[in-house]
């Protein structure tokens, strides 16, 4: 789940992920994101901003109490005129800056009495107490018998097939929206003691206020305008002013997560009927909501429905991801006749990652609204009718439009409008209909999302008092503690503070080339050299080698970066070395066309996907003399492009010339001696061609690539395009080929493939498939290094994703200068065997199943068959995998890798 989600990206993202900490970025005192995509848990860093003019010294302030004077935590106080609302803090306290007047006020606090007072503001704060009593409880009286059901799935039927009405009543809507946000982190003593010894501040609670004046307009565009923030962080430059637009509870996914409204809802969720009670005129009704199944990417708590409108007026949700406890609060007030906005928000959450623990508490409060209505969908006298509880009802009310029609047929003149009144199917059918006809007058149906963020020159420098005049929710007193209210400094100071210079002392140099290091040596230009122990391996050609990256880059719309590598085998005597030049132009937000001359002297796999990985090789070979690595030396130069021909179509290509040598075993080298073993030659194992060692030979490629993903979705932030993957399959055609009757080269060979690639996120999981096939055409004049290759494993660790490689696959042995049908398919499932138990599904364990399968003209047909489990310890992969052939049982194996993407997806986008 991002809590980004929650709070930055709630509607925009609309998916909720947890992200796990890092260490030393915590002990930074560094109030961010701490998401999940690539590994770790989401701080939630919240800040969206208002600003305008600091109002004077006059307003409302004071405490809300039970009746028994204890302090109400988080109720809500409205004000009707400024269609403002804001929340208590901890301590039940408030403090709203209004300018001198006449107010009507709710004071909200869910199960009990709403108080409605007239406050006069005058030259200074008004100081108010307020109790608010119990809610009378006022179940409906119905009749039980062994065919009833709870009264609550009448209500949630209407309120569902409602949602999509509401999703579209509202045309635009902008809001001022101020948000503080609070954490605190317990860290354990074995990083105290490790931060104690380093420049790093051990830093346990976090604080920040925002202010932002948003901005929507049906169906998807977003603006918001940020004018303040401040927090305790310190690296400004990791600070992110996010959107805060609000999850859509009327929306399928709410943040991800399957929201009780949604069509699919009564698959997920079981609803009671706990409480019925009046505010004002409207009747509420409070319907617990229950999981079928316990755990991440549901809900359970209380949804709030008004009476007869079917509208949301509250709720209190509670969800779980990577073991942390996420609660939703929102209280609703009407902004309109026919609108209820959330003018009120708290999301609190709590949980611990390898023993730091974390809890996390935002409040917002939503002020100012100014809504604009669709006029074709405001119904004066909407009644919906449930057909399985109605059903007099709604034969009555198809007479009567039967009867209707016929008279509007039989008259000419005007007949009075019926009421208007739908059946449950007949009004979900309208709905449909309206918003496929809106999408059809939509200029860009194909972005999902629009979203712009302007950020106000001021936004960092504004000063306490500025704070202190319109914080809507007091501070607590663990809040006012110092330092935590410190004004954040501007980005730009500390980008200089972090800036390294090449010309410091002697020994941080010494240490950057020892152990490698990144220095920025002007405004857009970085170099990074790698350090030698980065990529120390051992093979059986090289013996112990290394290689040093370095790369320079300068960043920008259009982007060059000189990168190289210098490798030296300790046991070969041998240097290498290559190089590449890239540049990236960028002529709009989604048309990234890049071209790169590459060359060098330098060893390569025969498969040049590398499926084996160096490091891996490495302790294979030194404790098992398993040397699965199989290289050869390569002398090349060549250039390649990619030009994006538009927004869904991508071609590639490139031509290379290359001198490739045969390389042997040097050394026999290895940590444990094991008795009648040794060392494979330094040549593929192969079905096809029994002897893979090659002469040297010459040869000049040619490749070219189309990639094609129709129907792709887009969403768009600050002008960029960025595709919504999973939203079509991609289609891809290539093409390669040696032109050695042309170029007087060694290799004359001419290959073409097509796939396709697709992926579907639903709120039971994921489904994967990759299928792809292709066939070579040649005279015999092709060589090992050119045949067809498919990333096979023999190792226990996986380094290839699911659709990348075969997890029980020989390197090599299923190699063809031939036909070949590939085939992958992958099911990650939210809940299946052992993530039904609802301490690991909430610690984000997942299930997968897989089944591969290759088949190649002159080998046997292989078929392997997975089971797995994801997301241990938050980003740990095991599986269990089975190999067959044409001749039956082949293999059984254990691997270990990691979760993919290390991100849990609860659904949605």
């Amino acid at each position: 789940m991002d809590i980004n989600a929650w709070i930055l990206n709630l509607k925009v993202t609309n998916r909720l992920s947890v992200r796990p900490p890092d260490y030393d970025y915590l002990c930074k005192n560094q109030f961010a994101e701490i998401m999940i995509k690539n590994g770790l848990l989401l701080l939630l860093l919240v800040s969206c901003v208002f600003c305008g003019t600091v109002k004077g010294q006059t307003g409302i302030r004071g405490i809300i109490t039970s009746g028994q004077g204890e302090p109400l935590p988080y109720a809500t106080v409205y004000v009707v005129e400024k269609k403002s609302g804001t929340v208590t803090n901890e301590q039940g306290m408030f403090d709203f800056p209004l300018s001198p007047g006449m107010y009507h006020v709710n004071f909200q606090f869910l199960g009990r009495t709403t108080e409605k007072q007239i406050i006069t503001v005058g030259s200074g704060y008004e100081n108010i107490t307020v109790n608010l009593l119990p809610q009378a409880v006022q179940l409906p009286v119905f009749t039980v018998t062994t065919s009833s059901e709870d009264p609550a799935y009448a209500i949630m039927r209407k309120a569902i097939a409602s949602a999509r009405y509401y999703r579209m009543l509202v045309k635009s809507y902008e809001a001022t929206i101020y948000i503080k946000g609070f954490g605190e982190i317990k860290i354990p003593k074995l990083v105290r003691t490790l931060a104690s010894q380093q420049p790093l501040d051990t830093v346990e609670y976090f604080l920040s206020e925002t202010v932002s004046r948003n901005y929507y307009e049906y169906p998807n565009t977003y603006r918001q305008e940020v004018l303040s923030a401040r927090s305790n962080n310190q690296d400004t430059g990791r600070v992110e002013i996010n959107q805060f637009i609000g999850a859509n509870i009327y929306e399928p996914m709410f943040a991800g997560v399957v929201s009780p409204l949604s069509p699919s809802a009564f698959g997920f969720y079981r609803f009671k009927l706990v409480n019925s009670f009046l505010e004002g005129q409207n009747e509420i009704s409070q319907i617990r909501v229950i999981p079928r199944s316990r755990g991440a990417n549901v809900f359970e708590g209380d949804i709030y429905i008004v009476e007869g409108s079917w509208s949301v007026y509250s709720f209190t949700l509670k969800t779980w991801s990577q073991g942390f406890e996420i609660n939703i609060n929102q209280m609703f007030a009407p902004v309109s006749s026919k609108v209820w906005f959330p003018v009120s928000h708290r999301y609190d959450m709590n949980g611990s990652f390898f023993g730091v623990g974390m809890k996390f508490q935002y409040l917002a409060s939503l002020s100012d609204y100014r809504v604009t209505i669709n006029d074709t969908l405001s119904y004066d006298r909407l009644v919906l009718i449930d057909e399985k509880t109605e059903r007099d009802y709604a034969q009555a009310v198809a007479e009567e439009k039967e009867r209707l029609k016929q008279k509007q047929s039989d008259t000419s003149g005007t007949l009075t409008p019926p009421p208007q009144k739908f059946t449950l199917k007949e009004f979900r059918k309208v709905m449909k209909k309206m918003e496929r006809e809106s999408k059809k007058k939509e200029k860009e149906p194909e972005v999902i999302l629009d979203y712009t963020q302007n950020i106000d020159t001021m936004a960092f420098k504004r000063d306490a008092a500025f704070w202190d005049s319109l914080r809507p929710i007091p501070l607590t007193n663990l809040e006012k503690r110092p330092g935590l209210g410190k004004k954040i400094d501007s980005v730009e100071a500390v980008k200089k503070s972090d800036t390294a210079h090449i010309g410091g002392k002697f020994g941080k140099v010494a240490s950057g080339l020892l152990f490698g290091n990144r220095y920025k040596i002007s405004k857009n230009w970085w170099i990074r050299n790698g350090s030698p122990f980065e990529q120390l391996n051992f093979n059986t050609v090289e013996g112990l080698n290394f290689t040093i990256p370095i790369e320079l880059t300068r960043y920008g719309r259009d982007r060059f970066r000189l990168k190289g590598d210098l490798r030296y085998g300790f046991v070969s005597r041998a240097f290498y070395g290559r190089g590449e030049i890239t540049w990236r132009y960028q002529k709009d937000s989604w048309r990234r066309n890049e071209i790169s001359l590459r060359g060098g002297n330098y060893v390569e796999q025969f498969n040049p996907d590398e499926p084996v990985h160096p490091f891996i090789n490495t302790f294979y070979s030194l404790l098992w003399m398993d040397n699965y690595m199989k290289i050869y030396e390569k002398t090349f130069g060549g250039i390649n492009g990619t030009a994006q021909l538009t927004s869904r179509m991508k071609l590639t290509g490139g031509v290379e010339w290359s001198r490739r040598s045969p390389l042997e075993n040097t050394t026999d080298y290895t940590w444990v001696s094991r008795t009648g073993r040794g060392y494979t030659p330094n040549a593929p194992v192969s079905i096809e061609l029994p002897d893979t060692r090659f002469a040297q030979h010459e040869a000049f490629m040619l490749n070219a690539g189309l990639s094609y993903r129709p129907g792709l979705r887009f969403r768009r932030n600050n002008g960029k395009l960025w595709p919504v993957m999973e939203s079509y399959p991609e289609l891809t055609l290539n093409y390669t080929g040696a032109l050695g009757h042309l170029t007087g080269t060694d290799v004359d060979f001419h290959r073409l493939e097509a796939g396709i690639h697709h992926l579907s996120k639903g709120a039971r999981g994921v489904f994967e498939m990759k299928l792809s096939g292709g066939t070579t055409f040649h005279d015999g004049a092709i060589s090992f290094t050119d045949f067809k290759h498919f990333n096979g494993n023999l190792t226990a660790i996986t380094i290839k994703g699911p659709m990348e490689g075969y997890r029980l696959l020989d390197y090599y042995r299923f190699s063809t200068q031939g036909s070949w049908v590939s085939a992958m398919t992958t099911v990650r499932m939210n809940r299946f065997l052992l993530s039904r138990i609802f301490w690991l599904n909430v610690a984000g364990i997942r299930e997968s199943l897989s089944v591969n399968y290759l088949r190649t003209e002159h080998a046997p047909n292989y078929t392997e068959v997975g089971y797995g489990l994801e997301n241990i310890l938050h980003m740990i992969k095991v599986e269990a995998f089975t190999a067959w052939e044409d001749d039956g049982y082949k293999a059984f194996g254990i691997r270990v890798g990691i979760s993919v993407g290390n991100t849990i997806s609860i659904g949605g986008d």
